[in-house]
């Protein structure tokens, strides 16, 4: 799995520090925000990373069962022997 790029962990430490002022009038610091953010990134993401897999992997699916039926539709029979 790839790591965040830095613009991406800023962004969501900006995110999470804007959610917690706003919502539960808890303000934190760089620090601790990165902190906290990188608690989530550990914990959480890898449920939602692997949803990820299993969503492509039914669509996938879908495709490879899609394309087989068209393979099916276009063979020609075959004579009898």
């Amino acid at each position: 799995m790839n790591k965040l790029s830095a613009e991406q962990k800023a962004h969501l430490t900006d995110s999470l520090k804007s959610y917690l002022d706003k919502e539960l009038a808890i303000e934190l610091g760089d620090f601790d925000a990165e902190f906290l953010c990188d608690h989530i990134i550990e914990h959480f993401a890898p449920f939602f990373y692997n949803q990820g897999l299993t969503d492509a992997q039914v669509v996938l699916s879908q495709k490879v069962d899609f394309f087989a039926e068209a393979i099916d539709e276009i063979a020609l029979p075959l004579p009898n022997v």
